[in-house]
């Protein structure tokens, strides 16, 4: 289950719980389960960690902008992806940029 779910990180449609626990013949109810216990987080907590962690690893890794990784993650508004990652790192994916490429990127955060 944890090489689907990083082979299709990018693709948020596929990482519901009913399609991979369809995928795997497993009841989302017992995939759930497996998760909580296993992990000690909730399968959603547990993807959109794992995506966040994504757009970390390109902020730092690429030059493309807060929109282009946006697009790529599957995220709908950028906007939303910048709350969302604000939640988490208690700064903006910008900030976050700046703060570990150790350089001032010219990239602007977009809207």
């Amino acid at each position: 289950m944890l090489k689907y779910i990083r082979q299709h990180i990018h693709q948020p449609e596929l990482l519901k719980l009913n399609i991979v626990a369809e995928k795997f013949h497993l009841s989302p109810t017992y995939a759930g389960r497996f998760f909580k216990r296993n992990f000690g987080e909730d399968f959603k907590q547990y993807i959109q960690k794992s995506r966040l962690k994504t757009v970390e690893d390109m902020l730092v890794g690429t030059q493309m902008s807060i929109k282009e990784i946006s697009n790529r993650m599957g995220y709908t508004d950028p906007c939303y992806l910048n709350k969302l990652f604000q939640q988490y790192h208690n700064m903006t994916p910008l900030q976050y940029r700046k703060k570990y490429c150790g350089t001032h990127s010219p990239i602007s955060e977009e809207k």
